[in-house]
């Protein structure tokens, strides 16, 4: 029984191995029964034929390249139809109006890959007893036609193509983005719905952690916090009543974390600037002025007494390093919003958040920077916690020191200078109205001074510390006036560290 099988197979095998045999020419019969797929399996295996289709680099190559040989020179038939491109009157009208070659081209290429997913989709379908599903046409077209938009756009920029042209302009209006994303998603170029972005991005909101993006282990390291006021307004108020506008704004507390990398420990570096002396002579404004008298005396012989704030600036920068570069840039974290800051309660609540994301213990101290408005309800929050340091913003602080330094040398004719620069408004400029023209003026005066006092020791033949040592009380009245950046830095040295 198992010998009449197996002859039964070889003579059915036989016709299949006598094609493949090269050397003995047998005829095919006609008559000859065909064996079935799995023996001529069997014999092409046996016979070691390859059948796997194998694409090589160069082929998509070739063919890329004839396509585009192809729609380059195809320019005056899209001409004729340029008119359909530009201003369809429907999107059938336009999707005709296409180059036949680049449209079946991706058909071909989209109706492949569908294909081949739709083969793997319907065999799990019909496991679960499910009916098959039938390959989108209108999807493959919807595809096809941004594809060639796109491509007519970049092969022919001069002409208004008018599918590439409608998105350009609806990336102009905020407003209209999600029809740009209907598009995109309508030609399957974005996977996922409006709905699953919205659910995903509900998720990463609820799971985010942004404490775990603090740097932690470095010893060198001064954190700042950072707390500030933040309003959110709804968008569509444009369009509403303007009495809607605190029912349509919400508020939160801000809390940033600034981390910066030090050369040494934040203590050591606080202990040396304690060591000098607050208000009158010290190491570092003898070196200020000792910077500013050779900045002074360069301008002076570089632009022959004509100058303005410009090149007395480059020349600082030349003397002075700008930036630190011993420092890396700082480390920024925003850490999760605390509530509204309208009470002193929710202010604090805010401060104690950064004590357990900081894990501060009782021999480290807690840098707060702050705006005017929140430094005020800080005051008692630093009266409960020593460890507390407040640092005001720095446009408060130096707003604050500008008015405070234009009562100082109010009676050194502060007023007069100004008024010889061309100052109209006296009593602005004393109320420091504009800070940003007040901080001009007050620039403009203290180079003016310094280039006089300069030119004076220089026609005698001393240095700027010879003023200090003479009778002349004029120059030492004016002396102080050239010192006018270094008094800027007083209220930063003033804080409590």
């Amino acid at each position: 029984m198992i010998y009449s099988c197996k002859k039964n197979l070889f003579l059915l095998l036989k016709p299949a191995l006598a094609i493949l045999n090269k050397d003995n020419k047998i005829e095919v019969v006609s008559e000859t029964i065909w064996p079935r797929k799995l023996l001529v399996g069997t014999g092409l295996k046996l016979g070691k034929v390859d059948l796997t289709y194998t694409a090589t680099p160069e082929k998509p190559s070739v063919i890329g390249k004839a396509l585009g040989k192809e729609i380059a020179s195809s320019y005056s038939k899209i001409q004729e139809n340029q008119k359909q491109l530009e201003e369809p009157s429907s999107y059938k009208e336009y999707c005709d109006a296409l180059p036949g070659p680049l449209c079946n081209f991706f058909q071909a290429f989209l109706t492949g890959l569908q294909e081949k997913k739709l083969k793997a989709i319907n065999r799990m379908r019909k496991s679960r007893n499910l009916p098959s599903k039938a390959i989108d046409t209108d999807q493959i077209t919807r595809t096809t036609t941004l594809f060639v938009s796109m491509i007519l756009t970049i092969a022919f920029p001069g002409m208004k193509i008018w599918l590439t042209h409608i998105m350009s302009s609806v990336c102009q209006k905020p407003k209209l983005l999600p029809y740009l994303r209907q598009i995109l998603y309508g030609a399957k170029v974005i996977s996922y719905s409006k709905r699953h972005e919205n659910r995903l991005e509900l998720e990463r909101a609820h799971h985010a952690d942004p404490a775990s993006k603090i740097l932690r282990g470095t010893q060198h390291m001064f954190n700042l916090a950072v707390i500030d006021n933040i309003d959110f307004a709804a968008l569509t108020f444009k369009s509403g009543n303007i009495f809607d506008t605190p029912r349509k704004t919400s508020h939160a507390t801000l809390r940033l974390l600034i981390q910066f990398t030090l050369p040494n420990a934040p203590d050591d570096i606080m202990e040396e600037s304690i060591d000098q002396p607050l208000i009158g002579e010290s190491s570092f404004t003898d070196n200020l002025l000792i910077t500013f008298e050779t900045a002074f005396n360069a301008m002076s012989d570089d632009n022959n007494n004509v100058f303005n704030l410009e090149h007395l600036h480059s020349k600082i920068r030349d003397v002075i390093p700008l930036g630190c570069s011993n420092i890396p840039d700082p480390h920024i974290v925003i850490l999760e919003p605390g509530k509204a800051p309208n009470c002193d309660e929710h202010v604090h609540a805010a401060c104690d958040m950064y004590r357990s994301e900081l894990q501060i213990s009782n021999a480290k101290k807690l840098y707060i920077a702050c705006d005017q408005a929140i430094y005020g309800r800080l005051i008692s929050y630093k009266k409960q916690c020593n460890d507390v340091r407040l640092l005001l913003g720095q446009w408060h602080t130096s707003k604050a020191m500008l008015g405070a330094l234009i009562k100082i040398f109010s009676g050194y004719g502060i007023f007069d200078v100004a008024a010889a620069l061309g100052v109209q408004y006296l009593d602005k400029l004393n109320k420091v109205v504009d800070y940003r023209v007040t901080s001009h003026v007050i620039e403009l005066i203290w180079g003016a001074v310094g280039m006089v006092l300069c030119q004076h020791v220089k026609s005698h033949g001393g240095e700027m510390h010879d003023i200090l040592t003479g009778d002349n009380q004029v120059l030492l009245l004016l002396l102080p006036l050239l010192l006018l950046p270094s008094l800027l830095l007083l209220p930063l040295l003033s804080y409590d560290f």
